[in-house]
This record gives C-alpha cells, sequence and structure tokens, in this order.
C-alpha cells in the first residue's frame, strides 16, 4: 500500500521530466552488488558494509535534484529556502557546502591549432546548405583552414559507385592531420572513406545507422523512388573494423528525434564518443561545440578571475575529453595512460579525500593563457574531477593552497599576483588583496580586478561569469530485490514506457534468486516479466529490473502521516493543509545530505507542480546526539558494548532511564554512556520520593522563589532541548526543600508538574498519593511570577590581577560606584590592594569586580 504511492511519485517526478535515465560512471559497492548515491559513499566506502567503491559505468536512474538549487518561480530553492526554515545552523551550513555554489568565471585557454584540410559531406536529401554548415566553413576559413564543401553528385537519384568515386577524388590529398565531417547519410560515406584511408579526425554529425535500412524501407514504400534510392545506396554496409584501424578519434553527434543516440550501438560500442547535446537533425544554426573538436581549447572554471596572470600550469581531470583527443601530440603517452588506468580505480570521493597530490604532465601540448598570451603546461591530476566546474582547472599556486601543494612536488614556478594586507605573511595567500603582477590591473584590489577582467574576458569572446554547483542529480537506481520497484516498462521499440497509474503498484515478485550476480535480483525472475506488453505498442516488453534507493520511500513519509488509508491518492490536500508543513523535527544530523535534502526536493517538486501549499518540509529541526558505550565508541555488537535498555528499566526502572539519556549531556551531544550515571539518577528519584513523606499544609518563602526559579528555568529549557540543565535545576531545588523540615503540599504539587515529562510513571504514582484523582498528565503546566524569579542580592567576585580573591554579597541592583567602594573595603581583597597602585578598575554588572594593580 506505502510503495504504490512511492511508484505514483516516480511517475509524478518524470511526468514533470525530473526522472530520467543515462548511462554514467557510478559508485559500485561489490560486497553489496549495487550503486551508490554519492552522498552514501563515506570516505571512498559503502555506508552499509564498509568496504571500498569503485567507479563502474552503468545505465541508471536519476532524479534532477539539481533543478531546484536556486529559486524556482515561487519555489524556494535548497539553498535559498535554508534562510526561511529554524534549522541548526551545522545543518544548514553542511547542506550549502555538499551544493557547493561557486561564483566565477569560465575562460577559454587556446590550444595552439594547426590549419588543415576539412571534407565536409553533406545529406543526399538537404544538400550543402544545411544551416550548420555555412557557419562552420566560416569560422574554419578564417582560421586558415582549408575547407571544402562539394555538392554530391546526381542526388535525387544516387549512385553508391558514383558517389564513392566522387568523395574518393576529393579527398585524394588528405592525410593523418585532415578531417573528415560527415552529416547524416553524409556520415555513412565519411565512414566508407575511412575504410580505405586514415584521416586525423573522423567526425559524425547525426550520422546514419545500419539498422535505418528497415526505416528507410516504409519511407520508400509511403514517398516513392527518391528515397528508394537512397536506399539502395545504403545497401553497402561498412567495416566498423577496418575504420576502426584506420581511425583514432571518431566524434559522434546525436540528439536526433529520426536517428536516436541510443540505436546507434555499433558506431556506440567501437569508438569514443563526445555527444553534441540539443540539436536537430537539418535545422541547426550554430554549432559551436563541434568548432571546440576541430579548434581545440581548453576552457575553465574560476572562482578568482583576478589571479589570471598567476596561472602557472593547467590540470585537467582524467577523465577530460582533451586526454583523448589530444593522445596523438602527447609525447609521453604510455605514461598518462598508465596514470589514467590507476585514476580510473578511485571514486571521486576518495580522490578528494587523498593528502598527497599526483599527476603526469602531458609533453607535448600546451595552453595559451589568453589575459597575456604565455604558453602554460598541462597537467592531468585526479585531484580535479570532471563533475565540478569543466573538468579542468588554471592553476594559481601562490594563491591555492591544493595548487601550491602540486608546484612544490612538480616544482612548477610560483607567480604572486594578489598583495596581502599588512601583517599577514604566507607562502600560499588566499584572500583577497591588492593586485601586483597583473600588467593594467596593479594596484587595483582584488575584488574590483575580478569585474574588469571578466568584462575583458566577454569582450574578447574568451570567458564569461558562471556560477556552478557542485552537487550532481539523485542516483535512484539500486540493483537490490528490497526497495520499490521502478515502475517503467522497456519495449525494444517504443523504448522506456511509464507504467498508467492504474497498475500500480508494481509488486515485488516471490521467485528470485540473491546469489550476487551485479544485476537486480527482478532480472531472472519469471513472474516479473510474464505477459508483460508495452503501453504504448502493445508488443512484448520487459520492465525496468532495478529498485528505487529506500530513502525514495522516506523522502514522502510525512505527506503520507497526514492521511494513511488513502487509497485514491498520496494524502488529500485538505489533510495535508491541516498538517503541514511539520512544526518541529527531531532526527539525525547523520541524515544533513541525506533524507533532510531529499524530502526538501520533494517537497519543492511538489510545490512547483502545485500538489501543495509549502515548499519546506520540516519549519523547525532539532538534532537528537548519539548514545555510545562505555568505552567512548559507537555501540555495536561486534565492540560487545551494546547496553539493552530493557535490563537497564529492569534493575533501576522505566523514569530512570529516561531521566539519564536527558541528563548525560546536551541533547544534541554524543555522550558515553555510564552505569555509575544511572545509578545517580535512580537515587535523585529516590531523594524525591522522600521528600513527598513530609509533605504538610505549611509555606516556605524562599522555597516558594526556588520554585519559581525552577517553573521559569525548566520551561524555558524544555522549549530549547535543554533537558540536561532542566534537571540539574530540578536538583537545586529538591536539595534546597530536603533541607527543610517540611514541604508544603502547593510546592509539591507544582514541582510534580514540572518532573512529569521527565519521570512519568513515576510522578503519576506520587500525585495519586497526594490525593489527586486525575491524572497528572491532564493537569496545566504552571505558571511562574516573574517578581519571584529575581534575586534582591547577588554575589560579586572580586579579582586582583585576574586572581579570585574574595566573594561579596551585594544588592542586586548596585551601582558601578558602589560596587567598586565595598570591593576595596572586603577585609581579603584590602590586604592585596594595599600599598599597590590601582592602575585599571573593571565592574561586569552582577558578576565581578576586577583590580589590575
Amino acid at each position: 500500500d506505502y510503495y504504490r504511492f512511492t511508484q505514483w511519485w516516480f511517475l509524478f517526478l518524470y511526468k514533470q521530466g525530473l526522472a530520467y535515465q543515462k548511462e554514467a560512471a557510478v559508485n559500485w559497492c561489490g560486497d553489496c552488488q549495487t550503486v551508490l548515491a554519492n552522498e552514501q559513499v563515506i570516505d571512498g566506502k559503502c555506508d552499509r558494509c564498509k568496504n571500498p567503491v569503485i567507479q563502474k559505468k552503468m545505465k541508471q536512474w536519476f532524479f534532477r535534484i539539481t533543478d531546484f538549487l536556486e529559486k524556482k518561480g515561487k519555489t524556494s530553492g535548497l539553498l535559498d529556502g535554508l534562510d526561511k526554515i529554524d534549522w541548526p545552523e551545522s545543518t544548514k551550513t553542511g547542506q550549502r557546502n555538499w551544493i557547493g555554489k561557486s561564483e566565477g568565471a569560465e575562460v577559454d585557454f587556446a590550444l595552439p591549432t594547426k590549419p588543415c584540410k576539412v571534407l565536409m559531406i553533406h545529406c543526399f536529401e538537404c544538400g550543402s546548405d544545411t544551416a550548420w554548415q555555412p557557419y562552420l566553413r566560416e569560422k574554419l576559413l578564417e582560421k586558415g583552414f582549408d575547407v571544402r564543401t562539394p555538392t554530391l553528385p546526381n542526388s535525387a537519384h544516387p549512385d553508391f559507385a558514383e558517389s564513392m568515386a566522387f568523395l574518393e577524388k576529393e579527398a585524394a590529398d588528405f592525410g593523418e592531420e585532415d578531417i573528415v565531417i560527415g552529416h547524416s547519410l553524409g556520415g555513412y560515406f565519411a565512414l566508407k572513406l575511412s575504410e580505405k584511408k586514415k584521416f586525423g579526425k573522423l567526425i559524425l554529425v547525426a550520422p546514419a545507422y545500419s539498422r535505418i535500412k528497415k526505416e528507410m524501407g516504409v519511407r520508400a514504400a509511403k514517398e516513392g523512388s527518391d528515397i528508394a534510392a537512397l536506399l539502395k545506396v545504403f545497401a553497402n554496409d561498412f567495416d566498423l573494423d577496418k575504420v576502426k584501424a584506420n581511425q583514432k578519434i571518431a566524434y559522434f553527434g546525436g540528439n536526433d528525434n529520426w536517428i536516436p543516440l541510443e540505436n546507434s550501438e555499433e558506431i556506440k560500442r567501437d569508438f569514443e564518443i563526445k555527444v553534441f547535446e540539443d540539436f536537430g537533425h537539418f535545422q541547426m544554426k550554430e554549432l559551436p561545440q563541434l568548432l571546440d573538436v576541430i579548434i581545440p581549447k581548453l576552457r575553465v572554471f574560476t572562482t578568482r578571475p583576478d589571479t589570471l596572470f598567476g596561472a602557472t600550469f593547467m590540470v585537467v581531470a582524467p577523465e577530460h575529453s582533451i586526454v583523448q583527443n589530444l593522445k596523438s601530440e602527447i609525447k609521453n603517452w604510455k605514461e598518462v595512460e598508465k596514470y589514467l588506468e590507476e585514476a580510473s580505480r578511485k571514486t571521486e570521493l576518495a580522490r578528494q579525500a587523498e593528502k598527497e597530490k599526483t599527476g603526469v604532465k602531458l609533453e607535448g601540448i600546451s595552453a595559451i593563457n589568453p589575459v597575456n598570451g604565455k604558453e602554460t603546461p598541462i597537467f592531468v591530476a585526479d585531484y580535479v574531477l570532471m563533475g565540478y566546474g569543466t573538468g579542468a582547472i588554471m592553476a594559481v599556486p601562490a594563491h591555492d593552497s591544493r595548487d601550491f601543494e602540486f608546484a612544490q612536488k612538480f616544482k612548477i614556478p610560483v607567480i604572486e599576483v594578489v598583495k596581502a594586507p599588512k601583517g599577514i605573511d604566507e607562502k600560499c595567500f588566499t584572500g583577497d588583496g591588492v593586485a601586483i603582477n597583473s600588467g593594467e590591473f596593479d594596484g587595483l584590489p582584488t575584488v574590483e580586478v575580478k569585474k574588469k577582467i571578466i568584462a575583458q574576458l566577454e569582450k574578447a569572446g574568451v570567458g564569461k561569469s558562471k556560477i556552478t554547483y557542485k552537487m550532481r542529480d539523485w542516483l535512484v537506481s539500486r540493483q537490490r530485490y528490497w526497495g520499490a520497484p521502478i515502475p517503467i516498462i522497456h519495449c525494444e521499440k517504443c523504448g522506456a514506457i511509464p507504467v498508467a497509474e492504474a497498475d500500480l503498484p508494481v509488486k515485488l515478485p516471490t521467485d528470485v534468486d540473491f546469489h550476487p550476480t551485479g544485476e537486480s535480483p527482478l532480472v531472472i525472475s519469471k513472474s516479473f516479466h510474464a505477459g508483460v506488453a508495452c503501453p504504448q505498442c502493445g508488443g512484448a516488453a520487459r520492465r525496468e529490473c532495478d529498485t528505487m534507493d529506500t530513502f525514495v520511500c522516506s523522502s514522502w513519509y510525512y505527506f503520507r502521516y497526514a492521511d494513511p488509508r488513502n487509497s485514491k491518492e498520496f494524502a488529500s490536500k485538505e489533510l495535508l493543509k491541516q498538517w503541514l508543513p511539520v512544526d518541529l523535527y527531531v532526527g539525525g544530523a547523520e541524515h544533513t545530505v541525506l533524507h533532510l535534502l531529499y524530502s526538501r526536493f520533494f517537497t519543492k517538486a511538489a510545490h512547483a507542480a502545485g500538489l501543495i501549499q509549502f515548499d519546506e518540509p520540516f519549519l523547525k529541526l532539532r538534532h537528537q546526539g548519539m548514545i555510545l558505550g562505555e568505552d567512548s565508541q559507537k555501540m555495536s555488537k561486534s565492540l560487545g558494548n551494546v547496553i539493552n535498555p530493557d535490563e537497564i528499566v529492569k534493575e533501576f526502572g522505566a523514569d530512570t532511564l529516561r531521566m539519564y539519556e536527558m541528563f548525560m549531556g546536551p541533547f544534541e551531544g554524543s555522550c558515553p554512556w555510564s552505569t555509575k550515571g544511572v545509578i545517580g539518577l535512580r537515587r535523585f528519584l529516590e531523594k524525591v520520593w522522600r521528600l513527598y513523606e513530609k509533605v504538610s499544609d505549611s509555606t516556605d518563602a524562599k522555597l516558594e522563589k526556588t520554585l519559581h526559579k525552577t517553573i521559569k528555568k525548566v520551561s524555558e529549557d524544555i522549549d530549547n532541548f535543554g533537558f540536561n540543565t532542566a534537571i540539574s535545576q530540578m536538583m537545586i531545588f529538591v536539595n534546597e526543600a530536603t533541607g527543610e523540615k517540611e514541604f508544603p503540599r502547593a510546592f509539591a504539587e507544582k514541582f510534580l508538574l514540572l518532573l512529569a515529562p521527565f519521570a512519568p510513571h513515576f510522578t503519576e504514582e506520587l500525585w495519586e498519593k497526594l490525593g489527586n484523582k486525575t491524572s497528572i498528565h491532564s493537569q496545566p503546566w504552571p505558571a511562574f511570577d516573574a517578581k519571584l524569579t529575581i534575586d534582591s542580592t547577588i554575589t560579586l567576585a572580586i579579582q586582583i590581577n585576574g586572581k579570585l580573591r574574595d566573594t561579596i554579597e551585594v544588592a542586586a541592583d548596585i551601582s558601578k560606584e558602589e560596587a567598586i567602594k565595598l570591593a576595596k573595603a572586603s577585609p581579603n581583597a584590602a590586604k592585596w590592594l594595599e600599598g599597590n597602585a590601582i592602575k585599571k578598575e573593571i565592574y561586569v554588572t552582577g558578576k565581578l569586580v576586577s583590580f589590575v594593580v
């Protein structure tokens, strides 16, 4: 009943464009045989089994949590929303750090490019005037390239032999430095040319693939001879083995409705692929991504554009495309390749945690700094991550600690470009100051230089202001049995199709094999896939076999609490409005970037779609600490330090256990268990019991003041989760009351009301013994008289040269002059002042008088 609606939430996010599937390098736990979200990898290890996690490429489902990093319409973002909720600052900081917002600039460092010959082979159907081709031709001609865009012969009724002979003649003088680009069916001819000849780069833009013959056959029957003629041309399959032997690199541009990327399996399997995003088959007006492939440049993100003049080297992530794209020009390729292999075995989190910097210089290539024209060496190093910024950085060792460490190890020059304020003498100054060694910007504050350099870069077309985030989308696929099945059906013809809401829930099967195979146990369940048809075409299909991360279930449970038996929807709008958002949430800080972050995402997605009227789930949050073993370690069966609460209750009572847990330290702190401490609380309750043996109808003015102070203190402490200090105040009251001959009945009843939330069973018993007929827990909370909480006298400490010499009792409203006069007259202080000149007199109101002699 519950995970039916978890599946409903998946479909809701899918329909909102917030759930998607893609192939990506993921965190793989070999022991659990499943992928993990970044948030579930701690110090490079699985948070469940503590075994090492590796990187593995797999097709997985993700939620677009990054769509809500900033405000979206009327819905607050995951960042700005933190400003309007009452959460611990440490938790807010944890979420801000995980999201990792950085403001700075993207800067292009040019890579020396040798102009060469370029052959662009167009599609028969669209001709050589396809919008992106003139654009690309113009840009390449500006850079000195020899660009050829021939018109293919007889395009209405093409002949394969004639077309090939024509193109072979056009490419007769092409060599290993030159480039061939093929668009659509032109990509097919580009591949045929590559069977016979070796080129520098083979670039395919929305290319055809062998399965298109079937689709073109259908089109030929509908549209006539022109398509039939193209189909006849395409009957000559190309030899990918020969192409692969000749071409080191091939680029593949897809995202085309007619020729979808996921179906181009032969090309996808056999070549290094760069996917050009978001352009159609014929109508692309600009193709800057393709231009970047031909004229390489290294784009970096920096939060400190003011330090560009101090960039003495560049660093790229091991996964950066430039490493593979330019490997023919990298002179020490074997050394680089070995380093890439070593880096591939590490998770991103492990790479971030490593203290010692490693890397390899890319010998033979360098980048040109856009502000001073200097050649800058390039290194590949695993401390730079593809998931942050552009996967490449400009390294300024004089003003970045990581870059400084790297420069020291590899003996790279350090150029200071920020002069630190007076009094700061650091080898690596990372703050703001005044620009030096920065050309025309010398002498300007670096805050001003940032703006001026960005403006200069934008004007020159080599940079722009940019905001980046460290956080990535939430990976929700799991190869486990537990967890709600993902409600998607895979059809060979239609692709991924959502299950109809009326068919939910998709139930977990019972015929499963739990042997670790690296796949979900659902893969080999016969019942799970039996009779499954595509909801779109009705053909044979299979269900998605991954289950959802169980954090998906816990990301919306607070909605269901408002309406737990609703069979029509996850909760009615009326009850959601009545009960939510949550006023107070108490939970562990360990979920700062797990449950708490995910719940906020679900709430914001629901708010943006109009399902709910609030965009933050938990208005007030407090974290409870952890009770450690008596050895101060986390309780664990393997360590033998687990405390069984049942045994404590049996020996000391439930209320003793309850009070000790609240008294052992601050609510949010982690404290070691102490059996002696339990005994102390048991003795306190025994002391209270004995106190109630002397209840009378008397009164006591002094004890009354202490009672009202206690009511005030306990009331405030409960609101602030200061349970330990509330108990301390009650102990003060009990100690004072114990010293009296009688205990006034009125005071006894009010004190029991204060103690009741802490020791409910114990106080109920005493309440009845006092003659009350109704439960203590149905009584109103006691009020205090503010006048009775104010002391008429206070104790002042007297210090001389910082050492305590005496204390005196004075009026609470004493003036500074009178306090100093009485302090000087104090016998114990007077003997320390005698014969000494007083240089300074200090009065801290209500606390102390201090003399410097």
